[in-house]
């Protein structure tokens, strides 16, 4: 896979940083947004440039409508991108009856309205190149549902049907489209949500963290650059009768029909 124009969101975190490097191939151009984390994602650059691909680095909040809808008009249309990574997602543990509209709202719009957003941004000129790769990040929690975070598991659901629905639509134009839900992934945000209301598999809250993973059954937690491995299959030219699948990253703790 050489010469491809990638969007990647949420290139500053840690899977987001292990898609990069793994897309980061001579010829290839990235284009990678980032929101809070500027150190981090003009770091993250370097080690891409220096892998032979250039990038292109945004400041961009997913919340913001306005604002992705300018990234889209501005900066989509005239890369064009061959291939778009959703992995930005924002999260928040809270009870749910505790939840205002707020909260929800802001979920849902980094989490579902901007891939929304930016899938209809780069369709139209896939389809006039006749080849296309747009790949979702959901989670586990849009499998399972949430405990503490109701919304964010609804924006993650969201997110396979939405894969679903543009694979129906768009796999006849060689546009495939599809997800994949990490289980628990081993990064700095997960192991300050390493609870058991988290995993959802088990409320007791006198439990340690080596119970909890005792109870995935590959026994360990999963790495980001597992995830990025699967991406960079999924936008290859060998995956494109894969188009409308959630591929299940994690460890077998949960199983999808």
């Amino acid at each position: 896979m050489s010469s491809k124009t990638i969007l990647i969101t949420g290139a500053s975190g840690a899977i987001g940083k292990a898609i990069a490097l793994e897309l980061a191939e001579t010829n290839n151009h990235l284009i990678l947004t980032w929101n809070t984390n500027k150190d981090g994602i003009e770091d993250i650059a370097k080690l891409v440039e220096k892998r032979g691909a250039s990038t292109e680095l945004f400041q961009l909040s997913l919340e913001d409508e306005e604002q992705v809808s300018k990234f889209c008009n501005e900066v989509i249309k005239t890369a064009s991108p061959d291939i778009l990574i959703n992995n930005a997602a924002i999260a928040q543990k809270k009870d749910f009856l505790e939840l205002s509209t707020i909260d929800w709202d802001n979920i849902l719009a980094a989490n579902l309205r901007a891939p929304f957003q930016l899938s209809q941004s780069v369709i139209p000129e896939m389809q006039r190149k006749g080849w296309g790769r747009i790949v979702n990040i959901s989670s586990v929690g849009g499998q399972w549902g949430g405990i503490h975070q109701v919304h964010y598991a609804a924006s993650k659901a969201g997110l396979i049907n939405l894969t679903r629905s543009l694979a129906k639509l768009y796999s006849k134009d060689k546009i495939a489209t599809t997800a994949i839900a990490p289980g628990i992934i081993d990064t700095s945000t997960t192991k300050m949500m390493l609870t058991p209301q988290h995993l959802g598999i088990n409320t007791e809250s006198t439990q340690t963290e080596d119970e909890l993973l005792a109870q995935i059954p590959c026994g360990r937690l999963g790495t980001s650059e597992e995830i990025a491995k699967t991406v960079k299959y999924l936008c290859s030219e060998q995956a494109e009768y894969l188009s409308g699948v959630t591929l299940n990253i994690n460890g077998g703790i949960y199983f999808s029909s």
